[in-house]
């Protein structure tokens, strides 16, 4: 009996984890990666996941575990009229209104009615196991270790087995068959609630279940918002600015939904009076980690982010679950734990970005840590709540002034110094809740508005939703960074010369130069802004078009007290906000002689962007002899087998030219690939020996929209 709720419970949850992915997966060539496709996306399967939750507790509550047993695979059998999972052919971010409403309802069509019966799976079945024989049915919290298990599995299986093996149709026909295995499962399982005897009514002098307080709830809402929010934070801080390497973000998730499985485990691992001070300990390593800034030790700084998050998201969880109620209570729980996770997620994804101009919600989330974790505190000791803080703060802003004064610099050394000291004393005063969470609070605004870090240069910082990015000064140069990944420098005292991978001796120099001399009044479409280096080489009587789905972007690149590429270009010039792909549907026909893409240098490449229909698009609105040039240069993707495959399909002609060697100043190594219709579109690319030929990868499969995955490109490594 056990094992059959458990196989449920693992195999509804694993298909949660499944869909997600893969319904992501499908709108994106349809809607692009606009924030408010991604926002709405979101928030769909947030707030379902929460209506699942609600019905399983309403549900329960009104009709009783065995008749809401029959009603649920009822349910659960409509839930086959959606499938397959298919996107509708009308559906498309032009097809009429507000993006965000479009992809709701888009979302609700394809996969609404089964993704909320999932949804509910997890507390639904505990609470028929509650409603057994089984000797374990009066606490079935243990089963929630299955469902997280379950959720595990899948996000790891997903970008390791199922998606390099399966294109989205056959990835849509196995989660169907799935799903109708499940249907098997709640049947058995529901079977053997009803063959169960019914428990046993309490005795007339038994003591009653407790009623749930307000506080209790808001309690249990606090201890799931937190974790969710750290998860949320940390993973943004690991993939931009420590190593944005690609599926990176895996590790984070997995991490979380591990502590879930530790905490709901039958037999308790740890307890969380055990685990509570060790994460005051990790609070403060964190908060030492941030305010440090530093871009390197990448190894030791992934080890201190990733363990002080398992260490706070195992403590609030274990919290939770030493807290849990009555089993009669169980729906209930669950729904506040749901509710508690909705709220951390829409705080870092929809209110943070409002906000803040930086990552400030991975501060607060450390700060709130600090708060929701029980400690005992001797009322006696309230002073220290204001001394600590005082003292901290005290030190923090003396220590700082010293290294400004004394002009000891921003190395890492001084930092230590100037930095440690205040979080290490902070550190002493971790059993007193307030008291510890002013004083890291006081060492967060100090140093972000005094900017001591080794990023110390920081002329800017602003945020989209699709990062933060910063201008930093460095005497004359000017760099625009996201996180770790550069976007862009100018030299201020030659403003007008293209730097790192785009200057004039450079792959994409040696491709301009053979366009100006084949053409007068050339028409270039740059995708990829950053900061706006390619406009240096705009003149008079051209015409460039520069497509950027990032408005901070933009305005970091058009601010002429940053960059000033754009405002010396001498082309005629258009920036066009939105994703490229879509935007370039509107562009003319043959409107391009050159079509120049830039958006893959990161960890999250824009795949839409690759596949074989987006070449054929890029075709048609490009010139008969013109050429498209692909800049992918990638610290951990040969994006290189993709392409050449991709025109290899279509007929196309290929050349890539690695530049690398000693480089100058304000030049970086980079790789470039051009494609044309014809050798004679290529023209003297042809005969230049930098320039080389390329055979195409049997081992890897053309993408298209229906398939692509990152992995084997990882495995093959960068550039």
């Amino acid at each position: 009996m056990r094992f059959l709720f458990t196989l449920t419970i693992f195999l509804g949850s694993a298909l949660l984890f499944l869909v997600e992915p893969m319904v992501a997966k499908l709108i994106l060539p349809r809607f692009g990666g606009a924030p408010a496709v991604w926002t709405a996306a979101m928030v769909f399967f947030q707030v379902a996941l929460l209506l699942g939750y609600g019905y399983a507790h309403l549900a329960v509550k009104w009709l009783g575990p065995r008749r809401q047993a029959f009603i649920h695979i009822a349910l659960a059998l409509l839930g086959l009229l959606f499938l397959p999972i298919v996107l509708p052919a009308s559906a498309s971010v032009n097809h009429g209104g507000k993006p965000s409403l479009v992809v709701v309802g888009t979302l609700a069509t394809m996969i609404g009615v089964p993704f909320l019966l999932l949804s509910a799976g997890a507390p639904l079945i505990q609470r028929w196991f509650a409603h057994t024989d089984d000797p374990l049915a009066h606490d079935p919290y243990f089963l929630y270790s299955a469902s997280n298990l379950g959720s595990m599995v899948a996000l790891i299986g997903y970008p390791l087995f199922v998606e390099p093996a399966l294109g989205l149709r056959e990835q849509g026909r196995l989660w169907t068959f799935a799903y109708g295995l499940l249907l098997i499962l709640l049947a058995g399982s529901a079977v053997l609630l009803w063959r169960s005897k019914e428990p046993a009514p309490a005795a007339p002098d038994a003591e009653p279940t407790p009623p749930l307080s307000t506080k209790t709830r808001l309690r249990w809402i606090a201890l799931a918002a937190v974790p969710s929010s750290l998860l949320l934070g940390a993973t943004t801080h690991i993939t931009t600015v420590i190593a944005p390497i690609p599926l990176l973000w895996v590790l984070p998730l997995t991490i979380y939904l591990l502590t879930f499985i530790l905490a709901f485990a039958r037999k308790r691992v740890l307890s969380a009076q055990v685990l509570t001070p060790i994460a005051m300990i990790c609070a403060a390593a964190l908060t030492f980690g941030l305010v440090m800034q530093v871009f390197g030790y990448t190894y030791l700084q992934l080890a201190i982010h990733l363990f002080s998050l398992f260490v706070i998201c195992w403590a609030c969880h274990q919290t939770l679950v030493e807290d849990r109620p009555h089993a009669s209570h169980l729906t209930e729980f669950f729904f506040f734990l749901a509710l508690g996770g909705v709220v951390g997620g829409i705080f870092n994804s929809l209110i943070a970005p409002i906000l803040f101009k930086s990552l400030a919600e991975y501060p607060v989330a450390i700060v709130a840590t600090v708060l929701v974790l029980p400690r005992t505190q001797k009322p006696s000791q309230r002073w220290l709540d204001i001394a600590i803080p005082a003292v901290v703060t005290g030190l923090v802003i003396l220590l700082i002034q010293l290294d400004f004064n004394r002009g000891w610099g921003t190395d890492d050394a001084t930092l230590m110094q100037v930095l440690g000291l205040p979080v290490l004393i902070a550190l002493f005063g971790s059993f007193r809740s307030i008291g510890y969470a002013i004083a890291l609070s006081a060492v967060f605004i100090a140093v972000n508005v005094s900017r001591v870090t080794n990023g110390g240069f920081r002329q800017v910082s602003d945020r989209s939703f699709f990062g933060v990015h910063d201008v930093f000064l460095y005497g004359d140069e000017h760099r625009l960074r996201h996180g770790d990944t550069m976007h862009g420098t100018q030299d201020m005292t030659h403003p007008q010369e293209p730097t790192t991978y785009y200057t004039r001796t450079g792959p994409i120099g040696l491709v301009m130069a053979e366009e100006k001399r084949r053409r007068k009044n050339m028409s270039l479409a740059v995708i990829g802004l950053g900061a706006g280096t390619m406009a240096a080489y705009g003149e008079k009587g051209e015409k460039f078009d520069f497509y950027d789905i990032d408005p901070t972007v933009i305005s970091m690149a058009q601010n002429t007290d940053y960059f000033t590429y754009l405002f010396n270009c001498k082309a005629e010039k258009r920036v066009i906000l939105g994703d490229a792909r879509l935007s370039l549907q509107v562009a003319p026909a043959g409107g391009y002689d050159v079509i120049l893409l830039d958006a893959f240098s990161s960890d999250a490449i824009p795949i839409h962007l690759l596949t074989i229909e987006a070449i054929r698009l890029y075709l048609t609105k490009l010139a008969p002899d013109g050429m498209i040039a692909f800049h992918i240069s990638n610290r951990y993707l040969n994006l290189r087998p993709i392409l050449q495959n991709v025109a290899d399909q279509l007929g196309l002609v290929t050349r890539f030219d690695l530049d690398r060697g000693i480089m100058p100043r304000f030049k970086n190594k980079s790789l470039w690939m051009v494609l044309a219709r014809d050798k004679a579109s290529l023209g003297g690319l042809m005969t230049d020996a930098r320039w080389t030929s390329s055979d195409p990868d049997p081992s890897e499969p053309v993408w298209t929209d229906d398939y692509s995955s990152v992995l084997s490109l990882l495995r093959k490594g960068g550039w």
